[in-house]
């Protein structure tokens, strides 16, 4: 019989407590220990720019953003910065104390020193800098960020990271994340003088849509804007779907809305009836976003023509006397839109075609802040 010291024991049970514990799952992970602060510091990252920054190409490359916290200028050679890829040298740039440097991540170094030889990734990572000798100075586990967004330090090279999406490239970080104040304009400051034009936009001729109401379907207005009697039955309507960027539709595409054979006098008016199934195309879409056309049936050329989207409910289409468009809440049929209530807001979400409620302007300010977006 063999008899186990204390101290075998021990280390015996020790070890199939281990076992235990591993067969139940992995222990917790050490927290990483955190570097010790250097001179040079990771100020910003963004990994999905979308147009807070362009180089000096004119592209829009995702971005590290560098910040001397030291009281004398640093070479960036002397350090290196890493990711996921590797180890990557930076150039030779002296930063003066309490400047900072952006550095492009887009995998093109031959485009400039600026330039990194990597990409970063918008899922999230984690940065690295080292110095020289490989001494880690600083780290920044960079979450995925959306659109324009930044992981920053408040204040520069001192504060805490943060997703904000305010990015602020080669510009003070601030004590938080916000809309940085906007800078004075310089003194020299001048614009040439602009003469508007009597009517703008202009009335059409000899045929113009006056007064639209489609959301819900009800009528088309058109007047004679020319000096002599016209015959309806020589013009057509088209309403149809559109997105912006997209050529204007042609004549044959869209439901198409045809006037009886009526003489209609010079500054008369005149409408069309208008049913659900004529806009249906267009009420697939959630933003209800069409054009409607007036076509001259003798050749097929664009007379007139108006363009929409997020239409208000209750609401028609009117075109004031001097040719611009609004939302009012009253309708006119076969009367001149002198009077108009107009619609002081309407759903509005990134973009619009054109500013035709009271609030579109603030509206828009209000909301999404992705920069390059089709706003109006």
């Amino acid at each position: 019989m063999y008899v186990l010291g204390l101290g075998l024991r021990a280390t015996l049970l020790s070890g199939l407590v281990s076992l235990v514990v591993a067969c139940g799952g992995p222990l917790p992970r050490e927290p990483e220990p955190r570097p010790e602060p250097g001179v040079l510091r990771i100020n910003e990252v963004v990994s999905n720019n979308e147009g807070v920054a362009i180089d000096e190409l004119g592209e829009t490359d995702d971005y590290v953003e560098l910040h001397n916290a030291g009281p004398g200028s640093v070479r960036l050679s002397d350090y290196l910065l890493g990711d996921t890829s590797g180890m990557h040298e930076l150039p030779a740039i002296e930063l003066a104390s309490g400047a900072v440097h952006l550095l492009w991540a887009d995998d093109s170094p031959e485009q400039g020193p600026s330039h990194l030889n990597f990409k970063l990734s918008a899922d999230g990572e984690l940065l690295r800098l080292f110095e020289r000798n490989t001494t880690e100075v600083d780290r920044a586990r960079v979450p995925a960020l959306d659109d324009h967004h930044a992981y920053a330090r408040m204040p520069d090279g001192t504060g805490e990271f943060a997703d904000c999406g305010w990015a602020t490239p080669g510009r003070p970080n601030g004590e938080s994340c916000g809309a940085p104040e906007r800078p004075p304009p310089p003194a020299d400051l001048t614009f040439l003088p602009f003469e508007w034009p009597a009517a703008f936009p202009s009335v059409r001729a000899p045929l113009a849509i006056t007064e639209v109401a489609l959301h819900p379907a009800r009528f088309i207005e058109v007047e004679n804007t020319s000096d002599v009697e016209l015959d309806l039955g020589d013009f057509v309507l088209t309403l149809a779907p559109h997105e912006i960027g997209l050529p204007w539709p042609e004549p044959y595409e869209g439901a198409q809305l045809e006037f009886d054979a009526t003489r209609l006098a010079p500054g008369a008016r005149a409408t069309l009836a208008v049913g659900e199934a004529d806009v249906a195309s267009i009420a697939q879409d959630p933003e209800f976003e069409g054009v409607l056309t007036l076509w001259r049936g003798s050749d097929l050329a664009a007379v007139d023509r108006v363009d929409f989207m997020a239409w208000p409910e209750p609401a028609v289409l009117a075109r004031a006397t001097d040719g611009s468009w609004r939302f009012c809440v009253e309708e006119s049929p076969g009367l001149a839109s002198e009077t108009c209530t107009p619609r002081d807001v309407r759903p509005v979400g990134d973009r619009l075609r054109s500013l035709l409620s009271v609030d579109d302007f603030r509206t828009l300010a209000a909301g999404r802040r992705t920069l390059e977006a089709d706003a109006v």
